[in-house]
């Protein structure tokens, strides 16, 4: 298991990883976390509870075993060139990326050389009850690569994907909580026009997602089935699936799905561009 880890950039995705990392019978301790932050004092309350403060992103690199970059794809090009000019030996190294869209390859290749975990955690990681996706490349041990796979399970469930698929599940569990709380929020408002006057009517909506999910998970059976046993027929649930029918739900969710994933893909390009990789 890694004995030290840096985190360069301190946001939300990362702050919730250190913070599963670290409580209770944490697999760290403080003092062997070092942070480094664009906004020094946003990561104060941290330095007060004992992690050590790197004043420049090659020195936090420097300092771990293992690496979580939790800046956005659009500053990836400008801190891994400062990070490879600094002439900090990537060997032994494995760095994790969340990065929408930033290939493990052009990390890797930029810093001249090391292992690369590339992860797409979703928000609810912050109440450990996250979802990520993760791929590695050719210079993660298995080993290693198993220990960061415990590591993030600390988070939620981890789910091995291939490379090439790491866009898709960007749109498929990452951006996905979004689309969860834009349809509760229609049936929440659909439902104030169906003359619901309930105060928590969304509350009472975001634990009906729960119920049907958790019993999704616990059936052991397909989300078909599980329609089909709701849906009688001439009853109102099929009237609900039929309007959804005609409104072409399928087809809007694709459509969205995609446009996601491809826009993962450009801002990879876009961060770290191919014919600056070579």
């Amino acid at each position: 298991m890694f004995k030290k880890l840096s985190v360069i950039g301190v946001g939300h995705i990362a702050r919730a990883f250190l913070f599963a990392v670290t409580a209770g019978d944490g697999a760290f301790s403080p003092a062997d976390v070092t942070l480094w932050n664009r906004t020094p004092e946003h990561i104060d309350d941290l330095i007060r509870s004992g992690h050590p403060r790197a004043e420049t992103p090659e020195d936090a690199f420097a300092a771990g075993e293992l690496v979580l970059l939790g800046i956005k794809p659009q500053n990836y090009a400008a801190l891994l060139s400062r990070i490879a000019e600094a002439g900090c030996d990537p060997e032994g190294k494995i760095v994790i990326t969340p990065a929408a869209g930033v290939s493990s390859a052009a990390v890797s290749d930029r810093l001249g050389g090391c292992g690369v975990v590339r992860i797409m955690p979703n928000t609810p990681i912050a109440i450990r009850r996250g979802v990520i996706a993760v791929c590695q490349n050719g210079r993660v041990p298995d080993k290693a690569f198993q220990d960061v796979c415990r590591l993030l399970s600390r988070c939620g469930s981890v789910y091995r994907a291939a490379e090439t698929e790491m866009d898709g599940m960007t749109a498929a569990t990452s951006s996905a909580t979004a689309y969860v709380y834009r349809f509760i929020h229609a049936i929440t408002e659909a439902g104030r026009s169906c003359g619901v006057d309930l105060p928590l009517l969304e509350k009472a909506v975001a634990e009906t997602f729960i119920g049907a999910a958790e019993l999704l998970l616990s059936s052991g059976r397909p989300a078909e089935e599980l329609i089909a046993a709701v849906r009688s027929p001439n009853g109102t649930t099929e009237q609900a699936l039929a309007a959804f029918d005609r409104l072409g739900l399928e087809r809007i969710v694709e459509e969205a799905m995609l446009a996601c994933a491809n826009r993962a893909g450009e801002l990879g390009r876009e961060s770290l561009p191919p014919d600056e990789n070579n």
